[in-house]
């Protein structure tokens, strides 16, 4: 494995792109973003992919009825570029090295039995999903807009973090709450960070709360994760030294079977 490097990460729930692109580029000042409801269709969210500046994984927004709803973007800023691990309405997860990221934007509470059973078949999903990381010894960062206050005793953050493996850390936050509703003023504590082990993180979380301008805040902090694996360089199966001789007698005949043009093997002095 190669040394921890540190990078900069931040994850907001933008409710939509239109106008923000000043706000899209302040948050690619960071080396890693995870987008929620950026509220593109499958028409135009390729529209995401004009910052030239990050490896870019687009999930569009459901279209249903009105206007669509959800979407997701990681944008991943390394000179190894990661591969995607899975992409669905609720989750966006890739891969860099030894750790993967995984970009959530999980059902809101509608306090209906279906909203909550749409909850916790994302649960599911997720749970699957971090098993098999776990039996790939893989670590993971995970975050986003789980639509939850885990710090809350509900039904619902009961059940995500009994999707979790054992051993998760959930991130502090410099405030109590990540979401501003409107001119009413209330808050709500639904964006978090968690990761498979407190090493990953290498600050708190904190909660921007100059961009009061947009329902939920960013949440940024800084991650120390190693993106590239050692390559083992393992000799052919059909080396061994007793066959030294056949090569040399074998590349021998190679090289003697190459005509070279006279005037090449001429040197000046």
């Amino acid at each position: 494995m190669n040394a921890q490097t540190p990078f900069s990460f931040v994850s907001l729930n933008i409710n939509g792109t239109k106008d923000k692109d000043l706000l899209i580029s302040e948050l690619l000042e960071n080396d890693i973003v995870f987008l929620q409801e950026h509220l593109l269709s499958k028409v135009n969210v390729d529209s995401l992919k004009r910052f030239r500046t990050h490896y870019t994984f687009l999930r569009a927004a459901q279209k249903t009825r009105g206007r669509p709803s959800g979407g997701l973007a990681i944008y991943f800023r390394h000179k190894t570029q990661p591969i995607l691990l899975q992409s669905d309405a609720n989750i966006l997860a890739i891969k860099c090295g030894d750790t993967a990221f995984i970009n959530i934007y999980f059902p809101c509470n509608k306090k209906t039995v279906q909203s909550l059973s749409s909850f916790s078949q994302s649960c599911n999903h997720l749970r699957t999903l971090l098993s098999d990381l776990s039996k790939q010894n893989t670590k993971w960062v995970l975050a986003g807009d789980m639509n939850t206050d885990l710090l809350s005793n509900s039904d619902r953050s009961e059940i995500f973090l009994d999707s979790l493996p054992g051993g998760f850390h959930l991130a502090d936050k410099d405030l109590l709450f990540t979401c501003i509703h409107g001119r009413v003023g209330l808050t709500s504590n639904l964006d978090h960070v968690i990761v498979s082990g407190s090493t990953l993180l290498s600050s708190m979380v904190y909660v921007d709360d100059s961009k009061i301008d947009n329902d939920h805040l960013p949440v940024t902090c800084q991650l120390s994760c190693s993106m590239t694996r050692s390559v083992r360089h393992n000799s052919p199966k059909w080396f061994s030294i007793s066959n030294v001789p056949l090569y040399v007698l074998t590349l021998s005949e190679l090289l003697s079977s190459i005509k070279v043009p006279f005037h090449l093997l001429q040197s000046s002095v």
